[in-house]
Formats: C-alpha cells, sequence, structure tokens
C-alpha cells in the first residue's frame, strides 16, 4: 500500500488494526474499511465527544486568533474546515466582529453572523477565496490528506494563512502505548489506531504541506485535562486515571512533546 503523503510503498506494522508506515516520510496510517470509519452524527458530539466539545481549548483558540491579527490586520475572511459544534467560530465572533466566519462540517450548524456550510470538504464546492483557512483536529481523519491539502490551498487568496492542531504521533504517550501494545495495553493501542486514519509526526506533517505553503511556525502542545473523554465509569478509578494522564502531560510537557501539534503555514 502506497504512502498518502508521499505515494512511497509502505510496510504494513500491524495487522489487526491494519497499521501501515512509510520509511521514507516515516508517515504511519491506518487502513479502516469504509463501513468501520466514524459517523459524524450528532451523538459524535453529544456523547461519545462530549468532553472534547463541552471544554474548548480556549488557551489555542486565543493564540489561533493572535496569528490571525498579526498577520492581516482588517477586511479578514475564514474557513474553519471541520468545524464540528462550531466552538472556535463562536470564540472569534465573540472576540473580533471584524472577520467574516464561515465553517464547513457534516454536522449541520446555525448561528447568527456565521455561515455555516454542511457537507464533505472534498465534495463541497465553494466559489469564495478565503484570506485564512483553519483546520482543527480534522487532517487526521482523512483518508486523502494530499487531496484535501490541495483544495485548501485552493480556496485561499494569494499568501493566505493556514492554521492547522493535529495529533502528534510521536509522543511520549502514544510511544508507550506502542511498546507495551502486545500486553496491558493491546485495548487502547487499538482504540487509539482505529479512532484516526492518518498519524501525524512532526515531519510528516511538514513534508504533507511544505511544497504548497512556507512553514512558519511548528510546535507541540496538550490539550487541557478536562477535554479528554475517559470511558469509565467508577468514580475513584477515573480519578485515578486522570491523574496519571495529568502527570504524563506534565512529563511530555518538560521535554517540549505533547499529544497534539501546531503548525502555521502561508500560502506560496
Amino acid at each position: 500500500m502506497k504512502c498518502p503523503i508521499c505515494k512511497k510503498v509502505t510496510k504494513r506494522v500491524n495487522v489487526q488494526p491494519e497499521i501501515y508506515i512509510c520509511k521514507q516520510c516515516k508517515h504511519s496510517f491506518s487502513f479502516i474499511p469504509k463501513i468501520k470509519q466514524e459517523e459524524y452524527n450528532e451523538k459524535y458530539f453529544t456523547i461519545k465527544h462530549k468532553n472534547w466539545f463541552s471544554n474548548p481549548d480556549y488557551s489555542l483558540f486565543n493564540k489561533f486568533y493572535k496569528e490571525i491579527r498579526r498577520k492581516k490586520k482588517e477586511n479578514i475572511s475564514l474557513l474553519d474546515v471541520g468545524c464540528g459544534n462550531g466552538n472556535f467560530l463562536r470564540f472569534l465572533k465573540n472576540r473580533d466582529k471584524n472577520i467574516n466566519l464561515t465553517g464547513i462540517d457534516f454536522y449541520e450548524n446555525k448561528d447568527n453572523n456565521i455561515s455555516y456550510l454542511k457537507g464533505n470538504f472534498l465534495d463541497r464546492k465553494i466559489k469564495q477565496k478565503f484570506d485564512v483557512i483553519t483546520c482543527l483536529a480534522v487532517l487526521e481523519h482523512t483518508n486523502k490528506p494530499k487531496e484535501f491539502i490541495k483544495k485548501i490551498h485552493s480556496l485561499l487568496k494569494p499568501k493566505g494563512l493556514l492554521l492547522i492542531m493535529s495529533i502528534n504521533n510521536k509522543n511520549i504517550l502514544f510511544s508507550t502505548i506502542r511498546l507495551f501494545k502486545q500486553t496491558f495495553m493491546k485495548q487502547r493501542y487499538s482504540k487509539l489506531y482505529t479512532h484516526h486514519l492518518q498519524h501525524y509526526s512532526n515531519f510528516s506533517l511538514k513534508k504533507l504541506l511544505e511544497r504548497d505553503f512556507k512553514v512558519l511556525f511548528q510546535q507541540n502542545r496538550n490539550c487541557p485535562l478536562k477535554s479528554i473523554d475517559v470511558k469509565v465509569e467508577n468514580f475513584l478509578i477515573r480519578k485515578l486515571y486522570l491523574l496519571s494522564i495529568w502527570k504524563i502531560l506534565f512529563f511530555m510537557r518538560l521535554f517540549r512533546s505533547g499529544l497534539q501539534q501546531i503548525i502555521i503555514c502561508k500560502k506560496r
């Protein structure tokens, strides 16, 4: 199977779930039959990932807003690709009335002063061009990352900004899960690699972008602890589990690692 980023032949490193890694660009990805891929319906936002969508990462939102305002001064048009339930767009609306906001997602949203489009980003025809495009926790869910980035590039105005937040597959937590995948972390490993289709390292994400974009900034980071969805009913076990995650997140921060990575680019 060929790498979705550099198109080189890959090696299968796991059977169930079916995972491949590219020796050329170090990218890894999961092959998941379409029938088993996630459905982005209302339950995805309100039940399955309730904590994630109920506890927005305002520190990330604020960082991206400052970058947008630093590079673009006025009359800004912005498209949020895979906007989910619209948390980031609502943050921008409340923060700055002078940004023309548009979002697209499978999920149907309605909000004053925000233009929402419903549907598949790759299939939807969009005539407008934008100064800024944002893409938060989305790129790991597409099985066509190159086509995804090409379309983003086509929708940006000259020297337009692209701001991305995605996973960091080389973080300490994920590496530990991979190391012990055949023992007590087998279930966690399976869940980790069936939830996402693409598993970006810092290198592979930059590789995906650098042909069409100039990378201005890249950094690893962590999400807020309260936004992590923990499927544990027992109160005590749940607290102990969150405490262990907090320790790992703290340790990762010391070594400039993180569950996520952000990257800011300018259209070439």
